[in-house]
C-alpha cells in the first residue's frame, strides 16, 4: 500500500524527468554539433557529408543568383549517370537534380530536368545503406518524379545477366523459409527475373 502511494506520488516527477531528459539531450547535441562543425572549419577538415552539403548550398545560392556555376558545370558535364540509387539520400538527389536542371526552382522536386541529362539505376530490394544515409523512400520519391515527367522514362529490367542457372530452386527455398506471413509491408514485392546467357542473344 505504501509502495503504491509512493509510486503514484512519484509518477508526475518521473514523467517530467522523462520529457526533460530528451529536451536536454537535444540541446546538448545541437551545441555539440555546432562545436564540431566550427572545429572542423578551423582545422580545415571535411567529411563526405560536409562536402555534399557545401556543394548543395553553393548550387542553391547559384540558383537564386544568375546560375553561372550551374551553367559552367553543365558546359563540362552533359550527362550524369548514378548507379545504386536506392542507397542515395534526398540531399544527393537534390545535388543531381540541380546539376541536371533545365529550369531551376527553390524546391529541387519541382526542377525541370534537361532531357537525357540524368540517368539513374536502382533496385529497392537491394537497399542496404540506411546506416550511411541511404533512403529507399528517396528512391521511390525520385521514381515518382520521373514517372510524372513527360520528358522522363522509367524502364523495368526483366532479364538478369548475373544468374545463369534455374531460379526455380532458389524461389522454392525462399518461399519455404520465408512464408508470406513473415513478409512485412516495407519489403518490396518479389519480382522474378529470368536469367539468360549472353551467348543466347
Amino acid at each position: 500500500e505504501n509502495i503504491g502511494r509512493l509510486a503514484n506520488a512519484a509518477a508526475p516527477t518521473l514523467e517530467s524527468f522523462a520529457k526533460d531528459k530528451y529536451y536536454k539531450s537535444i540541446l546538448f547535441m545541437e551545441s555539440f554539433c555546432t562545436y564540431v562543425r566550427e572545429e572542423m572549419e578551423e582545422r580545415g577538415l571535411a567529411t563526405f557529408d560536409s562536402c555534399l552539403l557545401a556543394a548543395v548550398k553553393m548550387l542553391r545560392i547559384d540558383a537564386k543568383q544568375n546560375g553561372d556555376l550551374t551553367s559552367y558545370i553543365q558546359s563540362r558535364y552533359h550527362h550524369f549517370l548514378v548507379d545504386e540509387y536506392q542507397d542515395t539520400s534526398s540531399l544527393q538527389s537534390e545535388l543531381f537534380f540541380r546539376l541536371a536542371a533545365q529550369e531551376m526552382d527553390d524546391d529541387w522536386r519541382k526542377i525541370k530536368l534537361k532531357p537525357g541529362a540524368l540517368f539513374i539505376v536502382g533496385d529497392e530490394k537491394q537497399a542496404i545503406y540506411r546506416f550511411r544515409g541511404g533512403d529507399v523512400d528517396n528512391y521511390q520519391a525520385v521514381r515518382e518524379l520521373f514517372e510524372a515527367d513527360d520528358n522522363c522514362d522509367v524502364l523495368q529490367l526483366s532479364c538478369n545477366f548475373h544468374v545463369l542457372c534455374d531460379m526455380s530452386v532458389i524461389t522454392k527455398y525462399t518461399s519455404l523459409m520465408y512464408p508470406s506471413s513473415m513478409v512485412y509491408c516495407f519489403i518490396p514485392k518479389y519480382q522474378c527475373l529470368y536469367g539468360n546467357s549472353i551467348s543466347s542473344f
